[in-house]
């Protein structure tokens, strides 16, 4: 495999070949009689003879051939001769009867066009089902004069529920049209938005007797609401600016479906005068940003199409990931969301290259020292070790360096290099804060693994929880390959008593109610079920990071363990968040399966680059921290897709991680209020808990003292857990 590969907007080697679908339009004819000449075998010497005249064309071919033809004045003419005569069949009357219509109607002859239409109602009674014969009738109306006639017969067909909603909602568009055509604009904005209002929210499903045959599964079509914008848009591309403006001053919100369509085809207007291009984008942006239409990809749609004829310079980003081994999972899915910012930044006008360079090489050092002289900064590597090793020969020197990592080790952030990924600061700021802060829990504790990480976490939790002006009041571990041991280190650290009789003995009433647990996911779900063993179901359980990256939905039997377990994240897929989901739309697109943390790390880290001014070539880390400074402030406008960072002036990094509790999901995003009223239910249960074991122990030791208590029962069996 090769050590690096670079991909750009022409050519993206991560990128999958996109599979184009070539539709082949079928067109059907209708059977025509052709007459065929037999040419006769001339004597020798015989005389050419003179050729032959055409044959006379029968009225019905004739009228076919001025129809194809566009000679509306002939097929007029024809077609009304032969209804005339009056020999045809119902299915032919029917198509002389249509194109007759068509045909007056472009010959200015609306009212032998409204007969024809009422004769065609009479002879085949579905014609008045379809659009064509709604829109030919009014626009003969209309062009016979009786226009609010015309407008009328819109208003009823948009009107009736019982027709279908393609052929209500093209009345619709056609009803706004005639109005703001007849200054009317106030009414077709307010006619437009209440049958807004009313569409459904999915395409009605087929009568049973019409259900279609199974077909294979695809993406399902627009919505009806969608389909309404989309006709709007359309329409609106083909009005005059007088009458645009109009509309706008009469759409009651900008924002919001009619108005928004306004707003957004003013922007593509402005758009093409270059001295007007700031405002466009600041509306499409209030668009996007605040927008309320069915189908946001109308918005972005054009502002990729404005900003593709303004595309600014390109730049190179180098990409220094684990692209074979063990760890060659995580690069790769950095990579392909580096990929999707690159695709979705192409859109935008904005161009940049990506070298991927692969750690695992023996010649990276030398790759990542010969990278193209445009390149703007790099980003990783994944591995402490090969962060080391960059430093160790100065490649952190020739271009500065945003590691993946949750620490530095002991290079110096915002001098040697800097982080682009969350830290561990970051994780137990966040959960200190949620203890001392919000549940006002301010006497902690700590039980970690006898490793240097687990100390690590532990060091660095008691820190944050003293800046938030709570303390740690005991700190222990347990040996991390010995799960046998666990539960005796559980129930020292809680300081309870060891059970046997058949009376339990009081829980342990320890003086701190949350407890720090730097380890796995499959750790905690061992070490959780031992505080309920020791009877203390009250304890707030707090985790790291590392929960979220291999966290499996919960089984019923957990559930209650894990009620006031709470753990931070830098991503969760369900995220509304605008940059969550332009991710996912985006992978989804390119094929490139679901985002993930590592996804919407390479996707953040490319769109942030963007935002980044330009070092001057001999730059210094004061000059990449006064940039990292300036593009925190410009990327509060950035839609992340995972949560957001931002550098102080000094060059280090800080990320506002999100809140999770496990579930049956999964994760889910912590509910404050709930995870208090759980907290009140818990004290409850072992308030109600303790009172059972000293009544036991009570009756117990009257039992022994031969001094039987009032309403003594003969078993001291413990009474059940009190649960909701």
């Amino acid at each position: 495999m090769n050590p690096s590969f670079r991909t750009s907007a022409a050519a993206r080697l991560l990128l999958p070949l996109a599979l184009l679908a070539l539709a082949l339009a079928l067109a059907g004819c209708e059977k025509k009689v052709i007459p065929v000449q037999v040419p006769r075998v001339q004597k020798q010497q015989e005389a050419p003879a003179a050729p032959a005249p055409a044959p006379a064309q029968d009225p019905w071919t004739a009228a076919e051939n001025a129809w194809r033809a566009s000679n509306h004045a002939e097929a007029e003419r024809l077609y009304r001769l032969l209804l005339d005569r009056g020999d045809l069949s119902t299915a032919d009357q029917a198509t002389a009867l249509t194109r007759l219509a068509a045909a007056s109607l472009e010959n200015n002859h609306p009212r032998l066009a409204l007969d024809a239409l009422d004769r065609l109602a009479k002879v085949t009674p579905g014609a008045a089902d379809s659009w064509d014969f709604h829109r030919r009738r009014a626009r003969a109306l209309w062009d016979a004069g009786r226009r609010e006639d015309a407008m009328a017969g819109l208003a009823v067909l948009s009107g009736d529920p019982t027709q279908p909603y393609d052929l209500r909602m093209r009345a619709a568009l056609a009803l706004a049209r005639s109005r703001w055509l007849t200054g009317q604009a106030d009414m077709a904005m307010a006619g437009l938005a209440a049958f807004y209002a009313q569409a459904p929210d999915q395409a009605a499903a087929p009568a049973p007797d019409q259900t279609p045959a199974p077909a294979p599964a695809q993406a399902p079509g627009p919505s009806p609401r969608a389909e309404l914008e989309a006709g709007l848009a359309n329409d609106l591309a083909a009005v005059e600016d007088r009458i645009l403006a109009s509309l706008a001053q009469a759409a009651p919100d900008p924002v919001a479906f009619p108005g928004a369509l306004v707003t957004l085809e003013q922007a593509r207007r402005q758009a093409q005068d270059p001295a007007q291009l700031p405002a466009a984008l600041q509306s499409l942006n209030l668009l996007a940003q605040n927008g309320t239409l069915a189908d946001t990809g109308l918005v972005d749609a054009l502002t990729r199409q404005i900003l593709a004829t303004h595309a600014g310079p390109s730049h190179t980003l180098a990409l220094a990931l684990p692209l074979t081994g063990p760890y060659a999972d995580f690069g790769f899915k950095v990579l392909r969301g580096a990929a999707a910012a690159q695709w979705d930044m192409a859109g935008h006008g904005a161009g940049v290259d990506i070298v991927a360079v692969n750690t695992e090489s023996p010649e990276w050092p030398n790759n990542l020292a010969n990278l193209p002289p445009d390149t703007k900064l790099v980003g990783g590597p994944l591995r402490a070790e090969r962060f080391r090793s960059l430093a160790a020969a100065g490649l952190n020197r020739r271009l500065p360096v945003m590691a993946f990592l949750a620490g530095l080790a002991e290079a110096v952030e915002g001098q040697d290099a800097w982080r682009f990924f969350p830290g561990i600061g970051d994780q137990v700021r966040t959960l200190a804060r949620l203890c001392v802060t919000d549940l006002g829990v301010g006497s902690l504790a700590v039980l970690h693994p006898e490793e240097p990480y687990g100390s690590k976490l532990a060091d660095e939790f008691r820190q944050a929880v003293a800046a938030q002006g709570g303390s740690i009041l005991k700190t222990a571990s347990y040996p991390p390959r010995e799960p046998q041991k666990w539960g005796e280190a559980v129930r020292l650290f809680l300081g309870a008593k060891k059970g046997g009789g058949k009376v339990p003995p009081l829980p342990a009433e320890p003086a701190f109610r949350a407890v720090f647990l730097p380890d796995g996911w499959s750790q905690a779900q061992a070490l959780a079920p031992q505080f309920f063993f020791y009877d203390e179901e009250r304890m707030v359980l707090l985790g790291p990071s590392l929960w979220a990256q291999n966290i499996t939905p919960l089984k019923e039997m957990e559930i209650g363990y894990f009620r006031l377990a709470a753990f931070p994240a830098a991503f969760w897929p369900e995220n509304p968040a605008p940059g969550a989901r332009a991710l996912a739309a985006t992978m989804d697109k390119q094929g490139l399966g679901a985002p993930d943390f590592w996804t919407a790390l390479g996707f953040d880290f490319v769109r942030f680059s963007a935002l980044l001014p330009p070092l001057p070539p001999a730059w210094s880390p004061a000059d990449v921290n006064t940039a990292l400074a300036q593009a925190s402030f410009q990327g509060r406008g950035l839609d992340w897709s995972m949560a957001p960072l931002a550098w102080d002036a000094s060059g280090k990094a800080s990320q506002s991680l999100f809140l999770f509790q496990p579930s049956s999901a999964g994760m889910t995003p912590l509910d404050l209020t709930a995870f208090q009223a759980n907290m009140e239910r818990s004290e409850r249960r072992h308030a109600a808990r303790v009172k059972i074991i000293e009544e036991m122990q009570a009756k117990a030791a009257a039992k022994a003292a031969g001094k039987p208590a009032s309403g003594e029962s003969d078993s001291l069996t413990p009474a059940p857990r009190v649960d909701d």
